[in-house]
């Protein structure tokens, strides 16, 4: 049996979470920045990864690659959690691989989540939201489909994925209302939400707009290359828009947070 760190870690990024988990590509993402930055911790202590067993990754080793999380990279308590959650996944998985350090293993696994204040709720006022959306000037389609996408994640509360993959056929205009039909990644599971009047006019709108471009029927919303926008792409029309509505607002007691989807949401 191999003992090497470095050929299990190999193989849960690329085989163990892709296909026998069949993880979302973000998840793995988030999982596999964790493995790297305890590979570069591992490089500071003038270690080769490469030479590091199975019996060496031990509750020690993790509590201080924690402590250089949180001293040296000055990651918040928040991301620390979300690395240390990764790095139970990956005990767990190892522990299937090699019950034959199954005790020290699991002492990984009791390692306690760091405490952290409470957060307090951030969000948009209604006031802010009105300026934001009324802020964005029609003068060409690209203004209407981002006022569009703004209204729609808001008036839905849409997370950044399912935004960026609503299809045109989830979309069911009626007289009175509009339907969509919300689907999670792997389009096993859905919701059904609805749009308000003005929310329904400003699609109705965007929608005869998108029939004039070259644009695919298939999303409902594509970026400039016909393609389905990603995460960073409506991060960046929100932080546009919120910027410009900003600059343009005589009240500084408005838009004092920083935004993102999530805030945007709420």
């Amino acid at each position: 049996m191999n003992n090497k760190i470095s050929f299990y870690i190999k193989d849960f990024i690329s085989s163990y979470m892709p296909k026998t988990r069949n993880m979302a590509t973000n998840t793995i993402k988030t999982y596999t920045n964790t493995i790297l930055d305890f590979i570069k911790f591992v490089d500071e202590k003038k270690l080769k990864i490469e030479e590091i067993e199975v019996k060496d990754f031990n509750f020690e080793l993790i509590e201080e690659f924690i402590k250089w999380l949180r001293e040296t990279k000055e990651n918040s308590i928040s991301t620390v959690n979300n690395k240390i959650a990764c790095i139970k996944s990956f005990t767990s998985y190892l522990i299937i691989r090699d019950l034959s350090n199954f005790d020290h293993l699991l002492k990984i696994k009791s390692i306690k989540m760091l405490k952290q204040a409470p957060n307090i709720p951030k969000y948009l006022t209604e006031k802010e939201v009105e300026l934001l959306f009324k802020s964005i000037e029609i003068n060409k389609y690209d203004d209407l489909k981002h006022l569009t996408i703004l209204v729609v994640m808001y008036d839905c509360g849409l997370r950044v994925t399912e935004l960026c993959n609503l299809k045109k056929e989830d979309i069911i205009i009626e007289k009175d209302y509009v339907k969509i039909i919300v689907k999670n990644a792997k389009n096993q599971k859905f919701r059904i939400t609805y749009l308000s009047k003005d929310a329904k006019n400003i699609l109705q709108k965007y929608l005869k707009e998108k029939g004039k471009t070259y644009e695919t029927d298939e999303y409902l919303f594509v970026n400039k290359y016909n393609n389905k926008y990603s995460r960073n792409g409506i991060y960046s029309i929100l932080k546009k828009r919120y910027k410009d509505c900003k600059e343009k607002c005589s009240d500084k007691s408005l838009f004092t947070i920083e935004i993102s989807p999530h805030i945007l949401r709420h």
